[in-house]
């Protein structure tokens, strides 16, 4: 230890072993805050892949047409039958209108027409689980 070492005015001198324990405390830190941030990543990709899981409407079944332009029910309900799809009911969105059909007829005319196609669960379209029908089945 030098007779020079200790406190200066710009902070702790290099040599000093308290001054490499806050340095390695300080990469401590920098560690844990660099494993936390990729752990909220991982749990955002997650999240949003489940996300895109849960709406992405089913090969064949009921969806759920959404226009991202103002559109009536009745506009929607135009699109799905000229394209193939038969009309279950309106959506609980505005515009919106549940649906039975195939995506990959469907698909290609809604992103070009301006519209959404999602899954069509009982609880994204308002209804109780138990309430729930399958198409041409009461």
């Amino acid at each position: 230890m030098s007779p020079d070492c200790g406190t200066t005015r710009f902070g702790q001198c290099p040599s000093c072993p308290a001054a490499s324990k806050a340095l390695d405390h300080d990469d401590e830190i920098r560690s844990r805050d660099g494993i936390s941030r990729l752990l909220r990543t991982l749990h955002l990709i997650v999240l949003l892949a489940l996300t895109a899981v849960w709406i992405a409407p089913p090969a064949s079944g009921q969806m759920l047409a959404v226009p991202l332009e103002l559109a009536s029910p009745g506009q929607t309900a135009a699109w799905a039958t000229r394209h193939g799809a038969r009309l279950l009911g309106p959506g609980p969105l505005p515009g919106s209108y549940v649906i039975h059909g195939e995506r990959s007829s469907l698909l290609v005319p809604a992103l070009t027409n301006q519209k959404l196609l999602l899954a069509a669960t009982p609880a994204a379209c308002g209804e109780a689980p138990e309430q729930a029908t399958v198409p041409g089945k009461r």
